[in-house]
């Protein structure tokens, strides 16, 4: 990988800047809190992301800004490469963002874990790193921030090796053994298992050749019982077919038998009907007798008679009407004078109404006229009143006479009404005589017919007699071959089930004694493996481990010396590697412990540790795609101005396509092709 460039926005001292690198080594050079370390935090922030505990988005995000971003374009593997990630600020803090993608000219957008797991596909490094929360291949190959540098001499030894396992790869064959060890636990328990198993296998084996037997037994008796089925079957059909033959002429018979006995219900309905129909002429003639006793002669005609006494009455009524007017006027008349007597009696002298004077003379003869004239009505309604009498009692006989006569005529009318009756039903009678008579010819007819057609089914009974006889052996004979063959079927499909549960059960056994075989030849096969696992894998693996950390380790040993030795020209101070990769440091063949080291001493122990660390991981892990970039950060921090001329020959040395150095040395920018330089004024870093 070579970078190209890298664009700044909202990155901690940085508001907008863009750098480019050149190939060969480059310098950022500026002041102490100038911002050179930001840039390469920004790189590493490009690359992998947020690193829990390593890298925090509140680290980089600009105080006040509510968004950032970093895009790095770089070379790698051939390929055109820019990766944008982008940080924002919300209520619940800082969060990184989705990511971009730019491989020659194809653009994808990714949320941070897709962009971190395709750079690390690009960049050759192991997939087990996306899920690490420290970048350790690219922090101890090609950037280890300054703050990290001199933490090699101090480091616990175990966690150190253990990390320089994990970075070599070395820490894979441990895992194997683990492994290998962990599997043959599963295997021992897997065969102890298989081993319960197979001591089943005689027993199984000698059952399944009992069952075989068994299973071959009764598929012979499923066989012969198949046959006699078929048999059976043969025989039922062959009866079948028998009575069908004598069917027909069982249908001939029944058909004969019914006709018998419906020609006997039909003589015995016209019997009954001849009986009926004989009763009901007899009964007929009978009641046309009874009708010619009850009839008689009518009483007289008296409608003449009834019309003159009606004329009579109503004359009577009339004189009578009269009368009676003639007597209410008389009684008028009469009461009237009674009423003028009385008048004239309380009359005074004068004339109520002229005021003259009546003469008591002229008043006498008055009331003597009123007298004479009530005396003369009251005769005249004496006589009118005996007139009404006698007329009322006339009216009373003719009224008699009348009732008598229409009596009569009703007597009459009714008379005639009954004969007119009596002659209708002697009519019917006649009638109901002549059908019952024609009717009853008729059955006689019938019944003779019927009884000729009897006669003819009967006698074709009697020679249809024997086919019942026929009929009801070959139903018998018929029936017992129908019963044989469900017996034989049920037979068969008992034997045909056993059959079939013994070739199920001798199947299952085989089954069975098939499996626990294989089982057999994987307990077999697990035993070999365990074998091979105890003495042969688990020692191979060590030896490796063993072989490759040796070698590992000597050339680490020999870099680490030389890269020292480089630095410092010190033949009494000398610098080695114990079998933790701790450094070893002598002074005039003496042991001599870290701290006791200047500024610049240690810093050389610790340089010479990551070159000798690069060189060894670039040479060992060949897929990785960072071996042409080293960003050194304060390298020379405590070094004298000798030591300082000594990197010189350090960065000749390193024949990188591109050295990327962070310094606020001075005289460091002689040594190096390019030079970036970096400025801060009122909190904001400008590139120059």
């Amino acid at each position: 990988m070579l970078l190209i460039s890298l664009s700044l926005e909202n990155i901690r001292s940085y508001h907008e800047a863009t750098i480019e690198f050149p190939e060969g080594s480059t310098l950022l050079s500026g002041d102490v809190g100038s911002g050179k370390t930001t840039i390469l935090l920004a790189i590493e922030f490009a690359l992998f992301g947020i690193q829990r505990g390593e890298l925090a988005a509140s680290s980089l995000l600009r105080h006040g800004e509510r968004q950032g971003s970093v895009t790095l374009n770089a070379a790698i593997n051939n390929k055109d490469v820019t990766i944008t990630r982008t940080l924002k600020r919300d209520k619940d803090g800082i969060k990184q963002g989705a990511g971009k993608l730019l491989i020659d000219g194809k653009e994808e957008s990714l949320t941070h874990v897709e962009l971190k797991a395709r750079i690390l596909d690009l960049l050759g490094y192991p997939h087990e790193l996306l899920t690490k929360a420290k970048s350790l291949l690219f922090r101890y190959t090609v950037y280890t921030p300054q703050e990290e540098m001199k933490r090699i001499l101090f480091d616990d030894p175990d966690a150190r090796l253990e990390t320089l396992r994990k970075l070599f790869g070395i820490d894979q064959y441990r895992r194997a053994r683990d492994n290998a060890a962990t599997t043959s636990k599963e295997l021992r328990i897997e065969e102890r298992a298989l081993r319960l198993q197979l001591e089943e296998l005689p027993h199984l084996k000698k059952e399944h050749k009992e069952a075989a037997a068994e299973a071959k037994r009764l598929a012979e008796a499923a066989t012969q019982a198949a046959k006699d089925a078929k048999a059976a079957e043969e025989s039922r059909a062959a009866a079948e077919a028998q009575i069908k033959a004598l069917l027909d002429e069982q249908e001939r018979l029944q058909a004969a038998e019914h006709a018998t006995k419906s020609l006997r219900r039909t003589i015995r309905d016209l019997d009954a009907r001849k009986d009926h129909l004989a009763k009901t002429v007899e009964q007929a003639n009978k009641n046309k007798q009874a009708l010619r006793q009850e009839q008689a002669a009518p009483p007289a005609d008296t409608k003449e008679q009834t019309r003159k006494k009606e004329a009579a009455r109503t004359k009577v009524e009339e004189r009578l009407r009269q009368a009676r007017q003639q007597y209410a006027k008389a009684e008028a008349i009469k009461e009237e004078a009674q009423r003028n007597q009385e008048e004239l009696a309380a009359l005074s002298a004068s004339c109520p109404l002229c005021r003259q004077a009546v003469p008591h003379e002229h008043k006498e003869r008055l009331i003597k006229e009123q007298a004479a004239k009530e005396g003369e009505q009251a005769e005249k309604l004496a006589t009118i009143a005996a007139f009404i009498k006698e007329a009322e009692s006339k009216l009373a006989t003719l009224e008699r006479a009348i009732k008598d006569l229409r009596d009569q005529q009703l007597a009459r009318a009714q008379a005639l009404e009954r004969a007119a009756g009596i002659k209708r039903q002697a009519r019917l009678l006649d009638e109901q005589a002549k059908h019952a008579q024609e009717e009853l010819e008729a059955v006689m007819k019938g019944r003779e017919r019927a009884a000729q057609e009897l006669a003819a089914q009967e006698e074709s009974l009697a020679r249809l007699a024997p086919a019942r006889k026929r009929y009801e052996e070959q139903q018998a004979r018929t029936a017992a071959a129908q019963l044989a063959a469900r017996e034989a079927a049920a037979t068969q499909a008992r034997a045909a089930a056993e059959s079939e549960a013994a070739q199920e059960r001798e199947e299952r056994l085989e089954k069975e004694v098939a499996r626990l075989e294989k089982h057999q030849s994987r307990a077999s096969l697990l035993h070999s493996t365990l074998h091979w696992l105890k003495e042969g894998f688990i020692p191979a693996t060590a030896r490796i481990e063993q072989a490759v950390f040796s070698a590992l380790h000597g050339e680490f040993a020999q870099l680490f010396s030389a890269w020292f030795a480089t630095i410092i020209e010190d033949e009494a101070l000398q610098v080695g590697l114990d079998r933790s990769f701790t450094p070893v440091i002598t002074l005039n063949g003496y042991d001599t412990e870290a701290e006791s080291l200047s500024g610049g001493e240690k810093t050389a122990v610790a340089l010479a540790y990551r070159l000798a660390l690069n060189q060894v991981i670039n040479e060992y892990i060949t897929t990785i795609q960072t071996k042409d970039l080293l960003i050194l950060d304060e390298p020379t921090d405590g070094f004298s101005a000798h030591q300082l001329d000594r990197m010189r020959d350090v960065l000749d040395q390193l024949r990188l396509r591109q050295l990327i150095l962070v310094s606020h040395e001075a005289k460091m920018e002689g040594f190096v092709e390019h030079v970036i330089r970096i400025s801060k004024q009122e909190q904001t870093s400008t590139i120059s």
